[in-house]
């Protein structure tokens, strides 16, 4: 027999209807909502069901609480990506959940901000980095490309696989660079190593592979050698403040710039600035919000910059061009690709809801895999509704 929700009343009723009715408003009035299997918001667009009454509780706290009462199993949805889209959609309804908020809540938030908007040390930059990428490798295979590339892919065309699009967008970054044999080349922040070995096989450049990740560094050093690529690839485990003190022909920074936190945007393109030899290029590819969201964002912590990326913040477009040319960067080119971040972690989802007995057997247990079925629709919704946008920018020294 189904568990039955026990509905709340007197006080917690009233919190029940302060909830349902911000979640009608976040919604623009197409969020259905189910208790026991009978509807108590009336909507069309998107569906979510209430498992347990402290769900009520935790969505009065907002966005965070809303994505731990799911990992908790309180809520479900048939379609938690249509969820995510359409509180994307209605993101300034969706904002006016905040006046829910407990003042403990608020108090929490206060102090969370603070610690955010701290200057990172280097020891608490590599947690932050170490939270997230020093999982087990095997993971982020179970729902990546071949290659291993963890951002945006480019679908050359509808219905592309995922291997296709990401092949695609390491061609265009080696494009931009116009990335030839000879270049000294630096991927900063290369994640699994994707761009840095189709660089070293496509190219037949010199790379320095930098990452926090030792993981990450290991994993690349090994496919660097399995593959012959050796002599071509050089990782390193190191943060970018500490990169080798040489000049690079050319220079790749692939969706890192998210992880040095909203107070070092311009110590990044500093650093980035002095690494680039006077004739070189370089290219930035990056998660963007709209610059009137970026301050509420960096103020209050949601769930990717708790549970996912600890410590992330995201440059607008307009903070990208002014901490670039304050650092001596010109740029000579922007190309948005936003539109096709959707489709990759929608393919990203499918592929990771199909491996769970794998990830069982890896010992991820089922509150993870919510936790992470969540981030994928949480980014899939930002994006498929305008709310996130991605761009490769490209840059020369002034």
């Amino acid at each position: 027999m189904k568990n039955q929700t026990v509905i709340p009343r007197g006080g917690a009723g009233a919190l029940r209807r302060m909830v349902l009715d911000g979640l009608s408003h976040a919604g623009g009035g197409e969020l259905r909502v189910l208790e026991n299997g009978a509807a108590v918001l009336s909507g069309g667009a998107a569906q979510l069901e209430i498992l347990d009454a402290r769900a009520y509780i935790a969505i009065a706290r907002g966005g965070l609480g809303a994505a731990e009462a799911y990992m908790k199993r309180w809520w479900c949805s048939p379609d938690l990506a249509a969820v995510m889209r359409l509180l994307a959609r209605n993101i300034e309804n969706a904002n006016k959940m905040e006046t829910l908020r407990s003042p403990w809540a608020r108090r929490v938030k206060a102090v969370a901000a603070a610690a955010r908007e701290a200057v990172f040390p280097r020891a608490q930059a590599r947690r932050h980095v170490s939270a997230h990428y020093d999982l087990d490798p095997r993971l982020f295979s179970l729902f990546l490309d071949d290659a291993m590339a963890y951002s945006c892919a480019v679908y050359p065309q509808r219905g592309a696989s995922l291997e296709a699009a990401q092949e695609n967008k390491l061609e265009m970054i080696c494009d931009k660079l116009d990335l030839r044999e000879g270049d000294s080349f630096l991927d900063l922040g290369c994640g699994w190593g994707s761009l840095s070995l189709y660089a070293a096989r496509t190219r037949g450049c010199k790379t320095t592979a930098l990452t926090l990740s030792q993981k990450q560094c290991d994993f690349l050093r090994e496919r660097a050698r399995c593959e012959g690529l050796g002599e071509k690839i050089r990782p390193l485990c190191a943060d970018y403040r500490d990169a080798p003190k040489e000049r690079f022909d050319k220079i790749a920074s692939v969706e890192m710039i998210e992880a040095v936190g909203a107070r070092r945007f311009g110590e990044y393109f500093r650093r980035f600035a002095e690494l680039l030899a006077p004739h070189g290029t370089g290219v930035v590819q990056a998660i963007l919000i709209p610059e009137e969201r970026r301050a509420a964002a960096e103020r209050d912590p949601d769930f990717i910059s708790v549970y996912i990326f600890p410590g992330g913040a995201l440059p607008s477009e307009e903070s990208v061009r002014a901490e670039s040319s304050a650092a001596g960067l010109k740029m000579i080119g922007a190309e948005k690709i936003g539109e096709h971040y959707a489709p990759t972690l929608a393919e990203w989802r499918r592929r990771f809801r199909g491996n769970r007995a794998r990830m069982e057997q890896m010992g991820f247990g089922e509150s993870f895999r919510r936790m992470w079925e969540y981030y994928f629709c949480y980014c899939e919704g930002g994006f498929a509704a305008g709310a996130l946008d991605n761009a490769q920018f490209v840059f020369s020294r002034e």
